[in-house]
């Protein structure tokens, strides 16, 4: 899994390519933890909050990240 981190372990989109409208989508990138071994999932879902500010120019936090287990797996 570590070899090949950077592809998406998850893709799905909404339409079939190409839809005139939005197509929402999203995708899931593994990666070996590194620095970020031990710490919550809050801890580790923070610092994306700052990258979304600076993309969407009408980005609201409406909850900051919070713990949620996805699958059985703790997750933030």
């Amino acid at each position: 899994m570590q070899k090949y981190a950077t592809a998406p372990l998850v893709a799905m989109t909404k339409y079939r390519e190409p839809y005139d409208d939005v197509n929402p989508s999203f995708k899931v990138n593994v990666k070996p933890y590194g620095g970020l071994q031990g710490k919550s999932p809050e801890e580790i879902i923070s610092p994306v909050v700052p990258q979304f500010q600076k993309t969407f120019r009408d980005f609201a936090l409406v909850q900051p990240p919070t713990e949620a287990v996805v699958s059985g797996i703790k997750s933030g």
